[in-house]
């Protein structure tokens, strides 16, 4: 009985330490400065073609606290590496901004550096345009968000 209770025991340590190597393989990072204001996102995802759940294919998203409204969300016509140039209409970006306001990209580039491993990398830098056609810059990066099929 006392050697089930040791094999049981050792079995259990070595399970629950078996797992705490795999948590440093989940590093990520969504980043980005609008007016002097840095955010960090608690939450950032890619998807591929997940039209399905009410995002479009090749759609970025980033979120904030315990918000699933997207506060960063950027829709381009492909996740391949390379630059794709931002527009209202094609390769869009739109960004809520601490005040409540949805804004557009109008001008800018969205920058694919890394798409392998399900996990996707780059940086952007794009004129903003509110109701009123006031404009602000919102630069950011993302680091090995990952990348939904």
């Amino acid at each position: 009985m006392k050697k089930i209770v040791i094999i049981c025991g050792l079995v259990l340590i070595l399970l629950s330490c078996s797992k705490d190597s795999d948590k440093s393989n989940d590093s990520w990072s969504f980043t980005w400065t609008h007016e002097n204001v840095v955010h960090m996102a608690t939450g950032a995802a890619a998807y591929a073609t997940q039209a399905g759940v009410g995002l479009g294919s090749n759609q970025i998203i980033a979120t904030m606290g315990t918000s699933s409204q997207p506060r960063v969300s950027i829709q381009l016509s492909s996740l391949n590496p390379g630059s794709y140039p931002v527009s209202v209409n094609t390769n869009r970006f739109e960004y809520i901004d601490d005040a409540g306001n949805d804004l557009r990209g109008a001008t800018g580039t969205v920058t694919i550096s890394t798409n392998s491993g399900n996990k996707l990398s780059g940086d952007f830098s794009v004129k903003l345009i509110d109701p009123s056609s006031d404009t602000t810059i919102i630069t950011g990066s993302f680091v090995d968000i990952n990348l939904h099929p």
